[in-house]
Parts: structure tokens; C-alpha cells; sequence
């Protein structure tokens, strides 16, 4: 519970910094933008924290909280006495918010849970480890200790036909764990940072909607390109297209509803 209060915390001064810097934009852009920015925080604490070997849940949201706390502060203290100018017309936003009813539907249900012979399993897999408390850079299996020799090769090479488990004599990740006696070691493959992003969703909505996190990041890419759009000096009609065409493009429906990086890159 403390880390969703503290993720909307951290989401609502995300905001209003964006809203008090982008000054005469509209509400809906500067929102987008703040929410943008408070995820990049979170994976930029995360990938800190990894580094450090010191990741947890908690201390990757008390981490973004505080800087977007922080950072607020220092807006407020910047603009103090000065004229706060907002435009509040929803109206100018309309369009992406169409857009994105019509849309969302299409990313709304996902592609559930794989095993680890697909990447998506990997990240959906980190995520789950992460949510409960597993941190470990590398994993293990007790049974490999168990087994004959002959048997201990099987299982190794039962392991290397996994898409989500790689080597750690490979030097994957962390040079400290390159040189091992053990055969069955194995990091988790893909980028931490985004299963600690689906961890993090999961702990306030839990773990069968952890994935809703591509939701979400979905709505912010639709709004984003309409507003960057339009501050480039096109015209609402091909703002307007160009977000739905962004949105409804095949590709970026089916990597939506799955568990990749790429939506969140």
C-alpha cells in the first residue's frame, strides 16, 4: 500500500513541475510529460540501484518519490513570485483523448504469461522475482547439485535450449560472477530495469496486471506524438492522423500487448 501513495505522490509532483516549467501549454501536454518523466525516473533509480546491488520495490519508488519531490521544490523555489500560466482548455486535447478511447481497447488484453523459451517470459519471470523479494543478479538450481555427471550435462543442456536463461561464463552482466565452478548458474536475460518497471506496477495492482503498465506507457506515446506534432507545425488533421496511425500500426499493437522493452525504450 505505502508504495502506491508513494508512486502517486511522486506522479503528482512529476506533474506539476512539468505543468509549472511548460508554462502556457496545455494542461493534458505538460501532464504527459510529467508522467513521462517520472517513469524515466523510476528506471534511472532502478538501474542505480541494480548497479549497486541494492535494488528493491521499495527503494526504487522511495528513490523517484524523493527526487520528483526534490525537484519540485526546487521549481517552486526557481518560480517563486512569479506569474503561473496555465492553458486549461481541454479542448486542445481532445483529439488524443478520442484517440485513445478508440485505441486502447486494441492493447487492453495481453498476451498473458510464457515459460522461458521466449523473451517475454524472461522479464515477465525477473519481474515476478523481483515482487517477491528476489534480487539476485544470478540464479541457481539446487537440483543441478544433486545429479550424476552425466546427468549434470544433461541438464545443463537442457537449460542452454532456454531463450531466457544465459550463461554466466558467457560473461553476461556482472564480470564479478564470469569465472564460476558451477555450470547451472544463469542470469535472467533482458534489461532489469523494465522488469523492475513491470514489479513495481504489479505491487500496486497486482501481479496478474503487472503487463498494465504497457497500457499506460501506450496512452503517453499517443499523446505524445499528437503534442510533438503540433509543436512541430502540423496541422491537427495530420496530428490527428499521425497519433492514430502511430497507435494503430500492427507492430505497435502486438508489442504492446506483449512484454517487451521496445514500447518502453
Amino acid at each position: 500500500m505505502i508504495t502506491g501513495y508513494l508512486a502517486f505522490i511522486a506522479l503528482m509532483c512529476a506533474m506539476v513541475t512539468a505543468v509549472i516549467l511548460l508554462g502556457k501549454r496545455n494542461l493534458l501536454e505538460s501532464c504527459t510529460v510529467g508522467a513521462t518523466f517520472m517513469l524515466c525516473l523510476y528506471v534511472l533509480v532502478s538501474y542505480s540501484l541494480f548497479l549497486v546491488d541494492s535494488f528493491s520495490i521499495i527503494s526504487a519508488v522511495s528513490g523517484t518519490f524523493v527526487i520528483s519531490a526534490l525537484s519540485l521544490s526546487g521549481v517552486l523555489i526557481f518560480k517563486k513570485g512569479k506569474r503561473f500560466v496555465c492553458d486549461t482548455d481541454l479542448r486542445n486535447a481532445l483529439i488524443p483523448i478520442i484517440v485513445s478511447l478508440l485505441l486502447i481497447p486494441f492493447v487492453s488484453v495481453k498476451n498473458e504469461y510464457y515459460g522461458m523459451g521466449q523473451d517475454q517470459g524472461g522479464y515477465q519471470t525477473q519481474a515476478l522475482l523481483y515482487l517477491n523479494g528476489d534480487t539476485s543478479k544470478i540464479h541457481d538450481f539446487d537440483e543441478y547439485y544433486t545429479l550424476s555427471e552425466e546427468d549434470r550435462d544433461d541438464f545443463v543442456s537442457r537449460l542452454d535450449c532456454t531463450n531466457g536463461l544465459d550463461s554466466v561464463q558467457d560473461g553476461y552482466g556482472d564480470p564479478l560472477y564470469s569465472a564460476t565452478d558451477s555450470g547451472s548458474q544463469r542470469y535472467i536475460h533482458g534489461i532489469p530495469s523494465f522488469s523492475a518497471l513491470m514489479a513495481g506496477w504489479a505491487s500496486i495492482f497486482g501481479e496478474s496486471n503487472m503487463m498494465g503498465i504497457q497500457t499506460m506507457i501506450y496512452m503517453l506515446m499517443i499523446f505524445l506524438v499528437y503534442f510533438t506534432a503540433g509543436n512541430l507545425g502540423m496541422s491537427r488533421m495530420n496530428s490527428a492522423l499521425a497519433c492514430f496511425a502511430t497507435g494503430f500500426a500492427p507492430a505497435v499493437i502486438w508489442l504492446f500487448k506483449s512484454a517487451f522493452t521496445e514500447p518502453y525504450m
